[in-house]
C-alpha cells in the first residue's frame, strides 16, 4: 500500500497498524487496520483493513483526496460493516506482525519466474483452493512466520524462522495485489 509511487509518501509519524475484531464472529482481534497519512500527490489519506472469513481473506482498501486518518478509518470500518456475511463457523487467532527473518533465505539454485497461461492460473487457483487457511494459521501461532530480506514490492518471500523447505511467495506485495 505504501510502496505506489501514484499515491504519494507517507507522512512520517502517521502510519497506524492495529487489530480489530471483525463483526462476523471470525475471533477476537483477528483482524488488521493499517492506514496513514500521504503528500507528494493529490491523495490526503490511504488505508486497507483484512480480515478472514471461514477459509476465504478480504482486503478492504480505501485512498481520499479529502478525508484524513479518522475519515477513511470510518470508510472502510462502514464498508466492513454493510458485507452481508453469515456468522463465522471458524474462529481464528490474534493477527500478529510478520515481523522480519533472522537469516536470509539460501537457495540451492536460481528461481525461475514463470508467467501461467489462463490454463496454468486455473491449476494453480485449483492447488491453492485446496490449502487450509485455518490450520496455516493454528500452525503459524506454534511457528510465527517471518518476512524474508530478499523480498521486494514485486514479491515478498514468507517462511518460518529458520525454516528452508517451507516458504510462501506472494507475488505483487506492495498492495497492487497478490
Amino acid at each position: 500500500m505504501l510502496n505506489n509511487p501514484s499515491i504519494g509518501e507517507t507522512v512520517e509519524g502517521s502510519f497506524f497498524l492495529g487489530r480489530f475484531t471483525p463483526p462476523n464472529g471470525s475471533g477476537p482481534d483477528s483482524a488488521i487496520h493499517a492506514r496513514a497519512l500521504v503528500q507528494g500527490t493529490d491523495v490526503k489519506s490511504t488505508g486497507l483493513s483484512i480480515f478472514a472469513h471461514d477459509d476465504r481473506l478480504f482486503k478492504v482498501r480505501a485512498t481520499s483526496s479529502t478525508l484524513g486518518e479518522t475519515g477513511i478509518t470510518k470508510v472502510i470500518g462502514d464498508l466492513i460493516l454493510r458485507l452481508a456475511m453469515s456468522q463465522s463457523k471458524v474462529s481464528y487467532p490474534h493477527a500478529t506482525l510478520i515481523s522480519p527473518c533472522k537469516k536470509p533465505l539460501s537457495f540451492e539454485k536460481d528461481l525461475t519466474v514463470k508467467r501461467y497461461d489462463v490454463f496454468g492460473q486455473i491449476n494453480l487457483a485449483l492447488a491453492i483452493q485446496q490449502l487450509s487457511v485455518a490450520k496455516s494459521v493454528a500452525d503459524s501461532v506454534k511457528k510465527p512466520w517471518c518476512r524474508d530480506i530478499q523480498s521486494t514490492s514485486d514479491f515478498g518471500v514468507y517462511r518460518r524462522n529458520n525454516h528452508k523447505s517451507e516458504y510462501f511467495v506472494a507475488l505483487n506485495d506492495s498492495g497492487f495485489g497478490a
